[in-house]
C-alpha cells in the first residue's frame, strides 16, 4: 500500500519532472519501483524507448532492480536500465570509446597502480607533490568542473597529470575517467548523445545530495543535449529525483548539496516529501531524528540513552554487556563512530572477549587491494588467458591456493569468491578472457565492499565509521565518541573554544551534525549514544555541542557537561 504522498510520487503526470525529499527508511527504493511500475503498465514507455535509473553503489542498483522484477512481467524487464553513474560510463566507453582512441577492451586501474604511475611520473619529471595536494586539485578541477581552479601547485599538478594520462595510454583508464571521458564523448561527438537520448526517456537519479558537479554536467547532457540547459536544449526526458540534503555527508569527495537547488530551478520540479518512516520501530529514535532534521516533534516519555562515562575502558565495558545481552544475531550490530581511531578501545575489548567482528575501515578499495595485492594482480591477468574456458571462481580458488590462503577464514576472501560465482552464473555465454576482463573491472566499478560483506558476513558485530554503514540498516546501533574533539574534528573544536574564525567552522559543523543524523538513522529497534568525560590520555571533555539541543530527547545516564552551554 502507498501512503498519500508516495501515492502522489508514484502517479505524477509522465511528463513532469519531480524532487523527491526521501529521509532514511520512508519508502525510498520502493517508490522508484513503483513509478517505473507505472510508466511501465500505463503505456509510457514502449519499445524502443527506456528508463534510465542512475544510482551511487551497485547495491542500491541490484536493491531497485529486485523490487521491480517482484512487481511487473518479465517482458518489460529489458526496457529498464538501471545502473550507477559510472558503470553506465563505463559500458558507453565500451561501446563507443573508440572515437577517443580508446582501446574497447580497456582495463580498469586500482587506486593502488594509480597512485604508483603518478609516482613514477613525478619521479621521471623530478617534480614533488605531495599526493593530497594532486588529489585535491584533481577533485577541484575535475570532479567540482572548475578547469580555471588555481592554486599554488596547480602547474606542477597539471604536468604530473598529463605525464600521467600519457602513461594510461588508450588501454587503461581511472574510475573519475570513466565520467570524464564520456563527457568528452558526449561534446565531441554529439550523435553517440543524441543516440542515447533518443533511447532513455525518463531518467531516475538516486541519492542526489551525493552528485558532484561533474555528475550533474553528465545528467544535463542526458537531458538537454549539449545545450545544457532548458531555455536552449529540448528535454527529451522527465527527470525524477530522490535526495535528501541532510544527508549530505560527502563533501569532502567532491560532493555538492547545492546541485539539487541547481537542479530545481532548471527541470521546474514539482516537489514531494515522503513523511512516514517505515524501517525504524522505535519512537524515541523517530522523535530524536525527526528533530534533527529540524521537524516540529514532541518529546515522548520513551527517549534515547545516552551514556557518559568516565573514559573509553569504562565505556567498552557498557557496550560488551549490551551486546551479550542482546538476543539476535551479532552482524544485527552495528558500532560506529565519527573516526576509526575511536573504536579502538572496543576493538581490543571485543578481541579479549572473543567475540568476532568486521572493521569496516579495513575494507576501503585501497586497504583491500593493498592487502590483498598478489590476488588481485593475479586475478587482473586472467583476460590474457586464451587457452582457458573455465569459471572465473575456479580460476580464483587456484590463485587462492597458490598463495596459501583459505577463504573459510577470511570474509574477503569468501565475498570475493561469491561475487565470482554470481558472475559466473550471468556470464555463461561470455570466452573467458572477456569474462574475466569484465569481472576485473566490475570489482572497480561497481563494488562496494561494505554492502558486500553486509550480505554475506554473518554472525559478526560490524565496527565502522558513520561514512561506512551509510545505506546500511541494522537492529541495534551504538555511536562512540560523542564528546567535543571527537565527533567534530579537532581543529573545529578548538576554533570554536578560543573564538577564532567562527564563520570558517560552520560548514564542518553542518557537516558534522549531517553525519551524525545518518548514524542516528541506521537502527530499526535501538540506538545507543556514548560520551565519555576523559580520553585514555586523560584529557577532559564534555558532551559534544551537537546533542545540546535534544537534550529533551534523551534519556541521560551519568553526570553530562554539554558543551555549548
Amino acid at each position: 500500500m502507498l501512503d498519500n504522498n508516495q501515492r502522489k510520487a508514484v502517479y505524477l503526470p509522465y511528463t513532469e519532472s519531480a524532487i523527491i525529499e526521501a529521509p532514511p527508511g520512508h519508502g525510498k527504493t520502493f517508490v522508484m519501483a513503483r513509478r517505473i511500475e507505472f510508466l511501465l503498465q500505463s503505456g509510457y514507455i514502449k519499445p524502443p524507448k527506456k528508463i534510465l535509473g542512475l544510482t551511487f553503489t551497485n547495491a542500491a542498483a541490484g536493491e531497485m532492480l529486485d523490487d521491480i522484477k517482484l512487481r511487473i512481467n518479465g517482458k518489460h524487464l529489458d526496457l529498464i536500465k538501471v545502473m550507477t553513474f559510472h558503470s553506465f560510463c563505463y559500458k558507453i566507453l565500451r561501446a563507443y570509446g573508440n572515437l577517443l582512441g580508446y582501446d574497447r577492451n580497456f582495463q580498469i586501474i586500482s587506486e593502488l597502480e594509480q597512485i604508483r604511475i603518478i609516482q613514477g611520473v613525478s619521479a621521471r619529471l623530478s617534480l614533488t607533490l605531495d599526493e593530497t595536494q594532486f588529489f585535491d586539485w584533481c577533485k577541484e578541477t575535475h570532479l567540482k568542473n572548475n578547469p580555471t581552479y588555481t592554486s599554488q601547485y596547480s602547474s606542477t599538478a597539471s604536468r604530473i597529470y598529463e605525464g600521467y594520462m600519457n602513461d594510461l595510454g588508450n588501454t587503461k583508464v581511472d574510475y573519475d575517467n570513466l565520467l570524464l571521458k564520456t563527457i568528452e564523448l558526449f561534446e565531441k561527438f554529439p550523435v553517440v548523445l543524441d543516440a542515447y537520448r533518443s533511447i532513455f526517456r525518463f531518467i531516475l537519479v538516486d541519492e542526489f545530495q551525493d552528485t558532484n558537479p561533474l555528475q550533474f554536467k553528465f545528467l544535463l547532457l542526458l537531458v538537454f543535449g549539449n545545450k545544457l540547459s532548458a531555455a536552449d536544449g529540448e528535454l527529451v526526458a522527465p527527470v525524477f529525483i530522490l535526495a535528501d540534503e541532510a544527508q549530505a555527508i560527502y563533501r569532502f569527495q567532491a560532493a555538492t548539496p547545492e546541485n539539487i537547488e541547481f537542479a530545481k530551478r532548471v527541470f521546474n520540479f514539482t516537489e514531494v516529501r515522503l513523511d512516514i518512516n517505515y524501517r525504524c520501530n522505535s519512537e524515541s529514535i523517530i522523535n530524536l531524528t525527526k528533530a534533527m532534521r529540524g521537524d516540529k516533534t514532541q518529546a515522548s516519555s520513551t527517549k534515547t540513552n545516552l551514556l557518559i562515562s568516565a573514559n573509553p575502558d569504562e565505556e567498552a565495558k557498557v557496550v560488551l554487556d549490551r551486546i551479550k545481552a542482546y538476543q539476535g544475531s551479532l552482524h544485527d550490530i552495528s558500532v560506529i563512530a565519527q573516526n576509526q581511531f575511536i573504536l579502538g578501545t572496543i576493538r581490543n575489548s571485543l578481541e579479549k572477549s572473543n567475540i568476532p567482528y568486521v572493521f569496516i575501515p579495513d575494507f576501503s578499495a585501497k586497504s583491500i587491494e593493498k592487502k590483498y595485492e598478489n590476488i588481485f594482480g593475479a586475478i587482473s591477468l586472467f583476460s590474457a588467458e586464451k587457452n582457458f574456458n573455465g569459471k572465473i571462481s575456479t580460476r580464483i580458488r587456484q590463485v587462492y591456493s597458490k598463495n596459501g590462503v583459505d577463504e573459510n577464514h577470511d570474509d574477503v576472501l569468501k565475498a570475493l569468491l561469491i561475487l565470482a560465482s554470481n558472475f559466473d552464473a550471468q556470464a555463461r555465454s561470455l570466452p573467458f578472457s572477456e569474462k574475466a576482463l569484465q569481472f576485473y573491472n566490475d570489482i572497480f566499478v561497481q563494488l562496494n565492499w561494505g554492502n558486500l560483506l553486509r550480505k554475506t558476513v554473518k554472525n559478526k558485530i560490524f565496527l565502522s565509521t558513520i561514512h561506512g554503514v551509510k545505506g546500511l540498516q541494522f537492529a541495534h546501533v551504538h555511536i562512540l565518541g560523542l564528546s567535543c574533539f571527537e565527533q567534530i574534528y579537532s581543529q573545529v573544536c578548538m576554533a570554536c573554544n578560543w573564538g577564532r574564525n567562527i564563520r570558517n567552522i560552520l560548514t564542518p559543523l553542518d557537516d558534522a551534525h549531517k553525519t551524525l543524523y545518518v548514524g542516528s538513522t541506521r537502527p530499526q529497534e535501538k540506538l545507543y549514544l556514548y560520551s565519555t568525560q576523559k580520553t585514555n590520555q586523560g584529557k577532559m571533555r564534555k558532551v559534544v555541542c551537537l546533542l545540546t539541543p535534544y537534550k529533551d530527547y534523551l534519556e541521560i545516564q551519568g553526570s553530562p557537561q554539554f558543551c555549548g552551554n
